[in-house]
């Protein structure tokens, strides 16, 4: 039993040396480096602990406002990244589009990049219309003639992100009609 306390002692240390073990006169255990004179004795190997790791020191504040100064830090904030940033360049609010086929033409600036997992869709009047891009410049058609508010939508991996600000349009689409024939007076 002595032997495996001694050893669970002595476990993990870096150097060995040999360690001897007897009952004395008065039946008390002794440890030694060397053997006794006579006698029965057990020798064990004895493992040297790693040298201790020095406490870092501490150093009380030398005046009252050092310890308030201490005392008044407060832990930084946690870093939080910024939100993404998505802007509609063109068209420009209050701007009117005439087209024929309801053609409206996008430019955005984002400060993400327009590659997986990042894409762009126009709201038209809040809802979807067109296609999902990814791509600074594009073009959609069928908008339907009248006042319709704008609003380009970033995603990521499908979820909505970032929504840039609304811009107001007029969209003036001209009514295909024939020629009036002349009538006769």
């Amino acid at each position: 039993m002595t032997k495996w306390i001694l050893l669970a002692l002595f476990a993990g240390c870096a150097s060995a040396t040999t360690v001897y073990s007897w009952i004395d006169s008065n039946g008390k255990r002794v440890f030694s480096d060397t053997p006794p004179a006579s006698g029965k004795y057990e020798e064990m190997e004895y493992v040297a602990p790693p040298p201790a790791t020095p406490v870092p020191e501490v150093v009380a504040p030398e005046s009252e406002e050092a310890v308030a100064e201490v005392e008044d830090k407060e832990p930084p904030a946690p870093q939080v990244a910024a939100p993404p940033k998505i802007t509609l360049v063109s068209p420009r609010s209050n701007e009117t589009i005439r087209t024929n086929t309801g053609e409206i033409t996008l430019i955005i600036e984002t400060d993400k990049p327009l590659e997986d997992p990042y894409e762009v869709e126009l709201l038209l009047d809040n809802a979807p219309f067109g296609p999902i891009v990814n791509d600074k410049q594009w073009t959609v058609s069928g908008a339907d003639n009248g006042t319709r508010t704008l609003q380009i939508a970033l995603l990521k991996n499908g979820e909505y992100i970032a929504y840039s600000e609304k811009v107001i349009v007029y969209i003036r689409r001209k009514a295909n009609r024939p020629n009036p024939t002349p009538q006769p007076r």
